[in-house]
């Protein structure tokens, strides 16, 4: 996940970053490969997705 700002008052813009990044997978799918996000499967209809940043 790309940090918006580097100066420490960018923490709201990169909040922001991390919400709006769930929402861009819809236009782009290929994002939802990433090897930032990790899934686990529920059941058949359901995955939990865990978005990390190092």
């Amino acid at each position: 996940m790309p940090k918006v700002l580097s100066d420490g008052q960018a923490d709201k813009l990169n909040k922001g970053t991390v919400k709006r990044y769930p929402g861009v997978m819809g236009w782009f799918p290929s994002l939802a490969w990433s090897p930032n996000i990790s899934r686990q499967g529920i059941d058949t209809l359901t995955d939990k997705a865990t978005m990390t940043y190092k």
